[in-house]
């Protein structure tokens, strides 16, 4: 739990969030009601309500490491399948 004022921008609650929990800030954002908010506002600028719970959001892992398990899948195909070898003529 993070105590604010409203003058506290969301992105330090963010900071302070992440450093208790030794994430990394810039792969988590903070979300209200299953919405994104906007870091760059202050606790009062975002219509947030008195005691009002932000949840802490991993964001999307990148691209490369989402496909590595599809890579292992196919390896693990390609081991039980016959491989065919070229001849020599």
């Amino acid at each position: 739990m993070v105590k604010v004022t409203p003058t506290t921008q969301l992105s330090t609650v963010l900071g302070e969030v992440c450093s208790k929990q030794k994430f990394k800030p810039e792969l988590c954002h903070l979300e209200y009601k299953k919405k994104r908010v906007d870091l760059g506002l202050t606790v009062r600028l975002a219509n947030l309500p008195t005691g009002a719970s932000l949840d802490l959001v991993f964001d999307e892992a990148p691209a490369a490491s989402c496909m590595l398990p599809l890579i292992d899948f196919c390896q693990g195909l390609t081991h039980d399948t016959p491989q065919r070898t070229r001849s020599s003529r």
